[in-house]
């Protein structure tokens, strides 16, 4: 039987998205056995609600076992049909509904190991979007560090076949657009996407560049993230270049929203389809050699 806090914290585990304790190992808290504890809560079943006791599927069981690193086969893996789980509330009632000499001891010891266990939860999950955000930087890095090397290697060419040295303007020529050594095929694209969702929406592509927070302009220029990441396939700090030298955070959380209203918003969905397929079309006249304006 577990008596400290890291062992008991060892026995929690999640199951859909809650933490839980199985029965078997409460039982052995309460020293008595599975069954026994089982028919106790049945007395008692009103004071379980379903956010406080559950039994678990089959494929949960299964999934459970997997967390459990040893396991005993009379109490887990030898069971007919899944156990019982009681969440942190659940293991709090258990506390009253068994009354035992020592319910009220390992009642205080499981709030606590619930609550340590919740806390390294959300580290765990805070330090995972720092790697994720960590992993975008680094994957941008090298779409960077790539265009500079096709780039250095084209104008080293360049001045060993003429036989010249690059002034310092034809440099700044090369490098002057705000998208960091994105090619020309990229700029027009990004450019087309300004002016199409700017005139969708009724306002200016210059103003999707600025630093209002106006919502006339804040959903478009989402919306504009949005088109530029999927289409485009630059990285986030390239993205902020465009609007007035937006971190990379911004850029990300404001994808990241879009892509949410897409899946919810039909009428983001719609918008978004109506602008892709003018975009659609004026890549189509451009490849045939038509200088057309795109139109909405």
């Amino acid at each position: 039987m577990a008596t400290s806090l890291a062992e008991i914290s060892k026995q929690i585990y999640m199951v859909r998205g809650t933490q839980v304790m199985l029965d078997c190992d409460l039982a052995a808290h309460y020293q008595t056995d599975t069954r026994t504890l089982n028919q106790t809560v049945g007395r008692h079943l009103r004071k379980f609600p379903e956010d406080f006791m559950f039994r678990v599927t089959k494929g949960e069981f299964e999934n459970l076992k997997s967390q459990i690193v040893t396991s005993k086969t009379e109490r887990r893996g030898g069971r007919r049909k899944p156990p019982l789980v009681f969440t942190e509330q659940g293991v709090g009632m258990l506390s009253c509904v068994m009354n035992d000499a020592t319910s009220i001891e390992f009642s205080v010891l499981a709030m606590r190991a619930f609550g340590q266990v919740r806390q390294t939860s959300d580290s765990q999950n805070i330090l995972a979007k720092k790697v994720e955000n960590l992993e975008s930087i680094l994957q941008e890095f090298k779409q960077i560090f790539a265009r500079l090397e096709g780039k250095i290697d084209t104008y080293f060419g360049s001045t060993h076949k003429y036989q010249h040295s690059l002034s310092v303007h034809e440099v700044s020529e090369n490098f002057r657009h705000p998208i960091l050594f994105a090619d020309k095929t990229q700029v027009d694209e990004i450019e087309d996407i300004l002016v199409v969702v700017a005139k969708y929406f009724g306002i200016g592509a210059a103003d999707l560049k600025t630093t209002t927070r106006v919502k006339s302009v804040v959903v478009p220029r989402q919306i504009a993230i949005y088109l530029i990441r999927k289409r485009v396939g630059i990285g986030f700090r390239e993205i902020g270049k465009c609007f007035a030298g937006k971190d990379h955070t911004t850029v990300l959380h404001a994808y990241r929203r879009m892509s949410e209203a897409v899946c919810k918003s039909g009428l983001i969905r719609d918008s978004i389809t109506v602008i892709e397929n003018a975009l659609h079309t004026g890549v189509q006249q451009r490849s045939k050699g038509l200088s057309v304006p795109i139109t909405i």
